[in-house]
């Protein structure tokens, strides 16, 4: 017979603590795990932890999440880990996902607690799986998930006012063999200036309807096609349509993308422009074919986590009209309580063919509202962290609402 686990239950919470614990998940409640999990110590450093519980997420195709947790054993001779993974809806609340990861961490923790004393004190209790219930049930949706999002933003003062006005809908089909996303987007943003004898009124807007269809070829091979229909004032577009296939090779099998993937993506695609504003190449109109390519790599690990992206594009019909941009971030344990962040991007752009020609006015350029010419964008930060003192932090007092947490909703 088959059974469905339903809870674990502690039946004393006075005990001596006797497993260190570290949490790794930057999302999460922690005072939530230190109330729940009250028969370890929670430790601030790897360094000083027995078991280091890694925790990931990824997005589903219902718009839900999968949550993976890797529990390393760092005290045995020979280090070892243990995986669960486990999925929550899209409709998910706050509470809903940290019960669930509460109810997962005992799990995790009890291999642990074999020889421990500690493990008399554990009740745990299965609730038999009715037969109808075995039945897989009917989806009346077929995988077919729906989003739609309206937003405004208003604000201002005596000589300023501003509204951002955006809506979006989104269709998405995702299977283990196939990809397919549908979105329409329109935004609209409005700034006016009413400053003594100066008086301004600035207006940035854009329409965009894309689609992409990717079709899985094996644990290391993908294709896909992209195509899209969108205006722009930013960008001096009335009209521009695009249609791009791609091919993409995983070197590490799509099943361990929680934790490290190295993905190279390339393209050729098609593109009809119809501008706003004549270009600076004398043009109102024009085809063009142009080439992509991208390199991904990412890792999470015990140490921390490092993503890199390199992308490079050109005109097929003048590859001096070219783009290379890399991003990358790195989040770095370096000692025991030593942590750095790092994060930035740098793109050197030779391919800006949609300018308008002309000068622009100065509140324009002063207000972002059109693409200026240049040579390159960048953006970098970084940030270092140390923390030492106890390496206990088991109590939580919420006092003046300090000493809490939230756990994020990754959707």
């Amino acid at each position: 017979m088959k059974y469905l686990f339903s809870i674990m239950m502690i039946t004393s919470a006075i005990f001596s603590q006797t497993l260190n614990l570290f949490i790794d998940c930057q999302f999460c409640d922690q005072d939530y795990f230190k109330e729940k999990l009250p028969y370890v110590n929670h430790v601030r450093n790897r360094e000083d932890a027995d078991i280091h519980m890694l925790l990931t997420t990824q997005t589903t195709g219902s718009g839900g999440s999968e949550y993976t947790m890797v529990f390393y054993q760092l005290t045995q001779e020979k280090s070892s880990s243990d995986t669960l993974q486990f999925i929550t809806e899209k409709n998910a609340t706050t509470d809903d996902i940290r019960q669930k990861m509460v109810k997962y961490l005992h799990l995790g923790l009890l291999p642990s607690l074999t020889d421990d004393p500690l493990l008399e004190r554990f009740n745990i209790s299965y609730m038999p799986m009715q037969k109808g219930k075995m039945i897989q049930p009917v989806d009346p949706w077929n995988k077919w998930v729906f989003t739609t999002r309206l937003s405004g933003n208003f604000n201002g003062q005596k000589t300023y006012e501003s509204q951002r006005l955006s809506g979006s809908f989104g269709a998405s089909r995702i299977t283990k063999d196939w990809k397919i996303n549908m979105s329409v987007r329109m935004s609209e943003n409005k700034d006016s200036f009413d400053y003594g004898d100066f008086s301004y009124k600035s207006t940035q807007e854009s329409k965009r309807i894309s689609g992409s269809v990717i079709k899985s070829l094996g644990n290391h091979f993908s294709t896909g096609f992209w195509g899209s229909i969108s205006s722009s004032s930013y960008s001096n577009l009335n009209r521009s349509i695009v249609f791009t296939p791609k091919v993409e090779y995983n070197y590490f099998p799509y099943s361990e993308s929680n934790h490290h993937q190295l993905r190279f993506e390339y393209g050729v695609g098609f593109n009809d422009r119809n501008y706003a504003k004549e270009t600076i190449y004398f043009k109102t109109k024009e085809q063009l074919w142009k080439q992509a390519a991208r390199m991904s790599v990412t890792f999470v690990q015990p140490w921390g986590s490092a993503d890199v992206n390199i992308n490079g594009s050109s005109y097929l019909h003048d590859n001096s009209k070219n783009q290379v941009s890399i991003f990358t971030s790195l989040n770095l344990r370096i000692l025991k309580g030593l942590s750095v962040n790092f994060w930035g991007s740098y793109s050197r752009i030779r391919d800006q063919l949609n300018l308008a020609s002309g000068d622009l006015p100065d509140e324009e350029v002063l207000l972002k509202r059109q693409e200026l010419a240049t040579q390159y964008s960048y953006y970098s930060g970084i940030s270092l962290s140390y923390t030492f003192g106890s390496k206990f932090s088991n109590v939580v007092n919420p006092r003046f609402g300090e000493g809490g947490g939230t756990i994020y909703i990754m959707n």
